[in-house]
């Protein structure tokens, strides 16, 4: 509980690091200090990575499918992993593209699900399906009839079918996002202090240190304040402010972002 002893060395023409006094009063409650620290947000951030990062995956092979697609369709001058036959790259790219059309149809039914917002990734993947879909069709059709491959009418499906798919969710997502209201500005970001994920790991440790231990703690800042405030480093008002903290809230309180009860 060193708060008056950190206050004593700021100057008048120094800011105040209210998070540093804060935390130098409950310097012998480490549970306390990394919850000032928003140690419980931070992993929070790093479980929330743990979803995000296979969903990044997912949303990678659903743009890159269509890409691998037609670089195999076009044969020498793609990325084809057959032996460059006109049949094996139209029947690599049907396959390619039968995935493709599964993850178009998987993302098209997640944005349904989570009730068709305006801003979207779909938009991007129909794109690339219509586009790219439309483009391995007429490329497959051209080398099947030169080379005359058995069935490229049936590899051509499943392209045309992503071509379909990708052009219907195109028009839905256009539509939506032409209805949806703009926003006039970004909304400001929001201080994590001002969160219940900072707050609640904050009152929860605080809860365990004793009646006794936090009323020295109260003392102790108490003290550093009317130091501050004797030594001219802070205003009278800012004292009064800073007085008017909850326990645990000094830092949040002087950034005007308080959440305590």
């Amino acid at each position: 509980m060193t708060a008056t002893r950190t206050a004593s060395h700021l100057e008048p023409d120094q800011p105040v690091a209210w998070g540093s006094l804060e935390r130098a009063a409950f310097e012998d409650f480490p549970d306390v200090v990394a919850a000032l620290r928003g140690a419980g947000v931070e992993r929070k951030s790093s479980r929330k990575l743990i979803f995000i990062v296979p969903l990044a995956l997912l949303f990678a092979i659903i743009y890159a499918t269509p890409v691998w697609g037609v670089a195999t369709v076009v044969g020498p001058w793609g990325l084809s992993q057959t032996v460059r036959t006109a049949q094996g790259d139209i029947t690599a790219a049907g396959i390619i593209f039968a995935i493709a059309l599964v993850s178009i149809i998987v993302h098209s039914a997640l944005w349904l699900a989570t009730g068709r917002p305006a801003n979207t990734a779909l938009l991007g993947s129909a794109s690339m399906a219509f586009i790219l879909g439309a483009l391995s069709a007429g490329v497959a059709a051209k080398r099947g009839l030169e080379y005359s491959v058995p069935d490229w009418g049936l590899w051509t499906l499943p392209m045309l079918a992503c071509t379909a798919v990708g052009g219907i969710f195109l028009v839905l997502v256009m539509r939506v996002k032409r209805a949806a209201p703009r926003e006039v500005e970004a909304p400001l970001r929001q201080d994590f202090r001002a969160t219940e994920a900072y707050a609640g790991p904050v009152l929860e440790s605080i809860a365990r240190v004793s009646d006794g231990d936090q009323s020295s703690i109260r003392r102790d800042l108490a003290t550093a304040i009317d130091n501050l405030e004797g030594r001219k480093v802070i205003t009278p008002a800012n004292a009064r402010h800073a007085r008017a903290a909850k326990l645990g809230f000094l830092a949040a309180q002087m950034s005007g972002s308080s959440l305590a009860p």
